[in-house]
């Protein structure tokens, strides 16, 4: 920028755009006209004041000079329907732009333009949905493992006893005293039938 040749900053911010994750670049003047974008009929179109890449600097009539970091970025989605992030970058007049030959800034002028730049979210987007099909996979499986377990566990520990006892009661009831049973439990028979026995 500091030679004044367009077509150099041209090439480089189409091969910036080249990368999968970046959707679009664009450089605008401080007064939000673009002067060099990866979408060629938007050249020359002048921004609004409330485009995403202008609100966080112009919501009054005086710009800020220094925008908060936590406003250099927001996520948006684009025409064709998808998720993108967009994030800004002001080019301020440095030392080195005032006083090349080529520029015509005066040292007053604080910001020369804007650096915006649109990254696609399609890959995030992907992982996350990705990454929550497989917790809740997972999660399902937990709970089906975890229910069976403890299916196990109840009919082992609780009904085969129960089941057990209600066979001896029904034996000492019908008077059959001398009729082994089968405790899941581990009491063994002969000591039951002493406790049951008057």
């Amino acid at each position: 920028m500091l030679q004044n040749q367009p077509a150099y900053v041209d090439r480089i911010i189409h091969d910036v755009a080249s990368q999968e994750s970046i959707d679009k670049v664009r450089i605008l003047s401080k007064d939000g006209k673009i002067i060099h974008s990866t979408v060629p009929q938007e050249v020359g179109e002048f921004l609004d004041r409330t485009a995403e890449a202008c609100v966080q600097c112009h919501q009054s009539d005086t710009p800020l000079v220094q925008p908060p970091k936590g406003t250099r970025t927001w996520t948006f989605t684009n025409s064709q329907g998808r998720r993108v992030l967009g994030s800004m970058e002001v080019i301020r007049n440095e030392p080195s732009c005032y006083t090349a030959a080529c520029h015509q800034h005066s040292q007053t002028t604080a910001v020369l333009g804007v650096l915006d730049i649109v990254y696609s979210l399609d890959g995030i987007d992907r992982s996350l949905r990705n990454s929550t099909a497989t917790i809740a996979a997972f999660s399902l499986g937990f709970v089906i493992i975890a229910s069976l377990s403890v299916g196990v566990f109840v009919r082992r520990l609780v009904y085969l006893p129960l089941r057990d006892l209600e066979t001896g009661a029904r034996c000492v009831t019908s008077g059959n005293l001398d009729q082994p049973i089968r405790c899941a439990a581990r009491t063994s028979s002969a000591s039951w039938r002493r406790r049951s026995m008057p």
